[in-house]
């Protein structure tokens, strides 16, 4: 199945939605002049997702945090691509963090992007089956209804004006 069109006419929400109640394995782009995001599904679920921004990946949220330190970061990319591995197997194989701890960072990485969609006035999506090759990675699934709540109620009190204390 291809799937595309706006923004503006079909709603983020209502795309993610389909895709997990159609249990569909592939990849959503959405995009905007030079940014795109891709949110990975497998069978319905939430397994991954990017963004073209450096901010919100998972080794900078890991940085970020404390878990590990940006030397590792590189270390551990460059194993990364000796191997064709996701730097998240790698981070656990090597022992700076745990499953939980990717866990908790995937879900935290993707609730970001999710949330930075929902705020996009306008862009273009695009949405294909497509086998993923998990391979080189650990999944997770996420839970898809959680996120979009989770994102709902951050957009909900971005959008909502400061109450006087």
């Amino acid at each position: 199945m291809t799937l595309k069109g706006s923004l503006q006419t079909v709603s983020l929400y209502g795309i993610i939605q389909l895709l997990c109640n159609e249990h569909k394995t592939g990849i959503l782009r959405v995009f905007r002049e030079k940014e795109e995001y891709q949110i990975f599904y497998l069978e319905g679920s939430i397994i991954y997702a990017i963004k073209s921004k450096k901010e919100a990946r998972l080794g900078s949220l890991l940085i970020r945090d404390g878990l590990i330190t940006n030397e590792i970061l590189e270390s551990c990319l460059e194993l990364a691509r000796e191997r064709r591995q996701a730097i998240g197997r790698i981070l656990i194989d090597e022992g700076h963090i745990t499953l939980k701890d990717l866990e908790k960072y995937m879900y935290q990485q993707v609730e970001e992007i999710i949330y930075s969609l929902f705020l996009w006035p306008e862009g273009d999506f695009q949405y294909r089956d497509t086998k993923i090759n998990l391979s080189w990675m650990v999944v997770v699934k996420l839970n898809t209804l959680e996120l979009l709540v989770d994102a709902f109620r951050r957009v909900d009190e971005y959008r909502s004006p400061a109450k006087p204390a």
